[in-house]
């Protein structure tokens, strides 16, 4: 069945470590920490205020429901993907091997990407914790970008709804992520 299904690659290394080159190392900066708590502020506020009309917010699919969801799982999907880059870029990071990059089904339904980074388990406390965080984190930023998207969006706008809709799911995979 679907469970079968896999598409990777064991050739990943000197890709991350080109990414983590070219512009990824500025994710593990001091700056780019403080930039994600802002982020995380702005965005709860956001959030807040627009739950006040959730109502009006959500009248943006009208008749553009399916439209909408195709477009809010689209995102997601590319935002799972993003994830386990950060993941592998978490692991070049501490001078760590990636070992696997790919797609599959998990449990066989649930198509998903995945990323091998076992190599970190020969590291230091904190670079596991680290490595296990910064993906987590990717779903925070693009739900705080979401929400604030959403707050200044035209109330009952397709782009506030999408925006909202999109922020909902990313706080929600944020929650599954850090659950261990």
């Amino acid at each position: 069945g679907l469970e079968r299904i896999r598409i990777s690659s064991h050739n990943v290394q000197s890709f991350f470590q080109a990414l983590y080159r070219y512009g990824g190392f500025l994710v593990f900066t001091p700056v780019a920490a403080i930039a994600c708590a802002v982020l995380a502020v702005l965005g709860a506020a956001a959030a807040f205020v627009l739950f006040h009309d959730v109502h009006d917010m959500l009248e943006g699919f009208g008749g553009h429901a399916l439209r909408g969801i195709l477009t809010v799982k689209l995102v997601f999907f590319a935002s799972v993907a993003l994830h386990q880059f950060v993941h592998g870029l978490a692991c070049i990071h501490y001078r760590r091997r990636v070992r696997e990059f790919g797609f599959t089904f998990l449990h066989g339904f649930v198509p998903t990407f995945y990323i091998d980074v076992t190599d970190i388990f020969m590291a230091s406390r904190r670079a596991r914790v680290i490595t296990a965080v910064t993906g987590a984190l990717v779903h925070l930023v693009l739900g705080a970008v979401a929400f604030i998207v959403a707050a200044k969006a035209p109330t009952g706008s397709f782009t506030q709804a999408f925006a909202a809709a999109s922020g909902i799911i990313q706080w929600q995979a944020l929650v599954v992520a850090l659950y261990p």
